[in-house]
């Protein structure tokens, strides 16, 4: 991982936080600050689902 603070995390409340290199977001998603629900971006036009992003360990399953 590289200290390259590039990272945008938006939250399903709409705030967007950052830029944060990715060593930051996945201490964020260990924390339980980032979720499934949020979204990644570089240049906070294009945003990806944060579970997309493997280094982030959201491979969550839930059960209704």
């Amino acid at each position: 991982m590289n200290g390259v603070k590039e990272w945008y995390v938006r939250m399903s409340d709409g705030n967007v936080y950052g830029p944060a290199d990715k060593a930051s977001l996945v201490s964020w998603a260990e924390d339980g600050r980032i979720d499934p629900s949020s979204s990644l971006s570089k240049d906070r036009i294009k945003w990806t689902p944060a579970q997309l992003m493997d280094e982030l360990g959201m491979k969550w399953l839930v059960e209704l």
